[in-house]
């Protein structure tokens, strides 16, 4: 490609040479074709370089990774457990406010109105007479006024009920805390895992390159008459268990770390491309 872009500038600078007509066109396509030449590749290679910013073989997974003080912030700072605690806190706090503020519903202002027509059946005590009178009347009745009734079980458990409160309050601040305490053990476990995952991948992609060779040094002694076939079998059967540890530690590397990702709650964004 880049041959064909010299080639081509070499021909247009010698038309021009020869020629003046057509010089502005000629001069926009020269441009175009430098940018092409020079920009194109370039942006390309930094692309490349973008994607692959990490070997878990060849790189130290700590350079990369936030310091382990911030992964623990973090994972505080997003654990859902953590936050269903400090909801809770919040919950008893709102309880124990409601306990203080409860008197009020024994205390209160009632006002009542009616209007209607009432019928009365009354007897006479005054004349001793065995008599009865029906009377009618019709009334526009009103009345306003304050209540104050406190039940006995109110006045005596009140300040029992709000300590009780207060010690949930207490239960829940404690119950954060431990919280805290075991994400706080669970991020740096699953950082160690991590770092001894990555120790362990290089190690086997080491004994995997070495079995390889070993493999292809018995292939060639074994066309050349220098070992028997059980050998060759013993070499592959060797060749074939570092392969598969391989990639056994290849699948639990890329497992401690996605896990690491879920408990802290941060996406690391290395790509990484193990073989």
């Amino acid at each position: 490609m880049l041959d064909f872009v010299k080639f081509t500038k070499y021909l247009v600078m010698d038309y021009l040479m020869q020629s003046k007509s057509f010089k502005i066109q000629v001069f926009i396509l020269i441009i175009t074709l430098f940018f092409c030449d020079y920009s194109f590749p370039q942006n390309s290679k930094n692309s490349l370089d973008s994607l692959i910013i990490f070997d878990p073989i060849t790189d130290d997974i700590t350079d990369k990774l936030p310091p382990l003080e911030a992964l623990l912030d973090s994972a505080i700072q997003n654990s859902p457990l953590i936050k269903y605690e400090h909801y809770n806190i919040e919950y008893q706090k709102c309880d124990i406010l409601s306990s203080k503020r409860s008197w009020t519903q024994y205390f209160g202002v009632q006002a009542d109105a009616s209007n209607g027509t009432w019928w009365y059946n009354d007897k006479d005590e005054l004349t001793r007479l065995n008599r009865f009178y029906l009377t009618t009347s019709k009334r526009n009745q009103y009345s306003a006024g304050v209540f104050l009734r406190f039940p006995i079980f109110y006045i005596i458990d009140r300040k029992n009920d709000i300590n009780r409160k207060k010690t949930l309050l207490e239960q829940a601040t404690a119950q954060k805390e431990k919280q805290i305490v075991e994400v706080r053990k669970m991020v740096i476990q699953q950082y160690g895992v991590l770092l001894q995952q990555q120790n362990l991948l290089k190690i086997s992609n080491e004994y995997q390159q070495y079995t390889s060779l070993q493999m292809k040094m018995a292939e060639n002694e074994f066309k050349n008459g220098e070992i028997a076939i059980v050998e060759l079998t013993r070499q592959k059967e060797i060749q074939t268990r570092g392969a598969l540890e391989y990639e056994q530690y290849k699948t639990n590397f890329k497992t401690a770390y996605l896990i690491l990702q879920e408990i802290v709650g941060i996406k690391f964004n290395l790509i990484y491309d193990l073989k």
